[in-house]
Parts: structure tokens; sequence; C-alpha cells
């Protein structure tokens, strides 16, 4: 587990060893507390436990997940093949870069 958050971080495992024990106590804390929430909706058994009411559901639109979902929906894509999201400057910049095609000499 500190190995795993070490690479998410960048940072080597030996200089968190030489943390003090209170904050790699702390990190550990936390690692173990977001383990116990649930991947989709985020919430702890605990929370729910405490007050059945402690959340509401609401609709959230994300304007991104949007996009990709009406590109999807708009193309043809290859197996394997997924959208994402790239910011326009770059895309202008790939869309206008010549096309390399991969030939095989005869």
């Amino acid at each position: 587990m500190e190995l795993e958050w070490c690479t998410d971080k960048g940072i080597p495992h030996s200089e968190f060893l030489s943390w003090s024990p209170e904050d790699r106590a702390k990190v550990l804390a936390s690692l173990l507390e977001s383990r116990k929430r649930c991947p989709s909706c985020g919430t702890s058994d605990w929370e729910w436990e405490e007050d059945r009411g402690a959340y509401q559901a609401m609709q959230h639109v994300c304007q991104g997940c949007k996009v990709l979902y009406a590109a999807e929906e708009e193309t043809d894509t290859a197996l394997g093949a997924r959208m994402i999201l790239v910011p326009k400057r770059r895309a202008t910049e790939i869309m206008a870069a010549p096309k390399r095609l991969n030939r095989r000499r005869r």
C-alpha cells in the first residue's frame, strides 16, 4: 500500500520512510479510509450507519463526459479505440500535422 501511494505521488519509498512516524501514520490512515469508500459513489458504510439520510442523490452533468459520449455515438471507432479529450489547441496541431502512413515495402 505504501509503495502504491509513493508511486502515484512520484515519491521514492526511501523518502517516505524518512518521514516521521506520525506523518507516515496519517498517510496510511487516509489510504485505509479511502479503500473503505465505495468506488462508485464515494461514501462509506459508517456514514450511512450514523445517518441514513446523510446524502441525497442529485444529477450532475459533466460537460467533458457529455462531449465524449456524443463523439462516441457519432464515430465508428475501431475495436480497442476510445475517445479522449484533448485541449483544442493541441487537437488543431494534431489534425494539421501530415498523416503518417504505415506502408509495407513490396
